[in-house]
């Protein structure tokens, strides 16, 4: 698995292009998991995404009000290029595959 991370993510374009859809995915999870459950959002009142860019330290970092995977989902969805967590997270809560 690792050999099949580092190959993927060794461009940082692929890296980029995989980190923006999931921040959306993680947002989209914490509204639709809101709907059933309002103490889900806890003291958040805002969902949004942040791209932070810093040239001296060379990084990219991107930041969201969302809510992360569990264990299962990533090791089901490591390693693989824009899989959208949220269609599966919206499937397995309508009880479709």
């Amino acid at each position: 698995m690792d050999i099949i991370v580092n190959m993927l993510y060794q461009n940082e374009d692929v890296l980029l292009r995989e980190l923006i859809p999931n921040a959306s995915d993680a947002l989209d999870k914490i509204r639709f998991a809101s709907l059933a459950d309002k103490e889900t959002l806890g003291e958040t009142t805002e969902m949004d995404m942040k791209i932070f860019f810093n040239k001296d330290a060379g990084t990219i970092t991107v930041q969201d009000t969302g809510v992360g995977m569990t264990c299962e989902e990533m090791i089901t969805n490591l390693g693989t290029v824009s899989k959208s967590v949220t269609k599966s997270f919206v499937n397995a809560a309508s009880g479709e595959s």
